[in-house]
């Protein structure tokens, strides 16, 4: 079940053009959403007192916020990047320090259908470490990771369209193809116990839940991130020598 949006704000901040706009739009279809950057912020009805809050993405707009933003009814905030400009996640840092404490932290890496993609996933799964925050990968314009992320958002159930009996037939008596089979990745822990010593408190975490039979995507539930981040991080655990090995196993 999702929090409470009762008299709550969802707070979308970010550098310009990296789409907040957009990736309200896609969020919420219902509101008719102004692309004109807003002045200092803009504000859209969701219904009753709930409300999406779009921050300007200049940072002259720091200094100001800092003495407001404590008092505003915030539900979460979305810090938004753009994944074809890196100063945009490094620019994050700072807005991330006005978010008041005991608010839910979104980090959202927007435009992944463009080419040229400059920001690295380990990067952002550092600076998600680094905030204590979880990541998302989406596109605004496509709708790839809309999904997941209002449903991490809001708790709500992604609608799925009912399939004809037809289609279920089909289904029926369609031979398995492979590729219908998920890949898993396992990581296989040392014979003897590493050392924890220049690790982070995340990737310690990670390594604690390593014991040759929890698959990534089982780490990944069990600490609430991403599988792409706790892959990234047994890729690191590995290159240090803190595992034996990431097996593929087809499922």
């Amino acid at each position: 079940m999702g929090l409470s949006l009762k008299r709550k704000i969802i707070v979308f901040m970010g550098a310009k053009d990296v789409g907040k706009t957009t990736l309200i739009n896609a969020l919420f279809p219902s509101i008719a959403v102004d692309f004109k950057e807003p002045r200092f912020f803009r504000d859209y009805k969701l219904e009753e007192a709930r409300y999406v809050r779009e921050v300007c993405g200049s940072e002259d707009v720091l200094e100001i916020l800092a003495y407001s933003i404590s008092t505003w009814s915030i539900f979460a905030v979305m810090l938004v990047f753009d994944v074809t400009r890196k100063s945009t996640l490094y620019s994050l840092e700072k807005w991330h320090m006005l978010v008041p404490g005991g608010v839910k932290v979104f980090l959202v890496g927007n435009k992944i259908d463009l080419p040229d993609r400059e920001v690295l996933e380990d990067d952002i799964a550092e600076l998600a470490d680094k905030l204590g925050v979880k990541y998302y990968l989406v596109s605004a314009a496509t709708g790839e990771g809309i999904d997941a992320l209002k449903r991490d958002l809001l708790g709500e159930k992604v609608p799925v369209v009912e399939k004809t009996v037809k289609e279920e037939v089909a289904k029926e008596i369609a031979p398995v193809k492979a590729s219908t089979m998920k890949k898993e990745y396992l990581p296989i822990p040392l014979e003897t116990t590493p050392s924890r010593a220049g690790l982070t408190e995340l990737e310690i975490k990670i390594l604690d839940l390593i014991d040759g039979r929890r698959s990534a995507s089982d780490i990944a539930r069990e600490l609430g991130l991403t599988v792409h981040s706790v892959m990234v991080f047994l890729k690191r655990l590995h290159a240090k020598g803190k595992i034996k090995d990431i097996q593929v196993i087809i499922v």
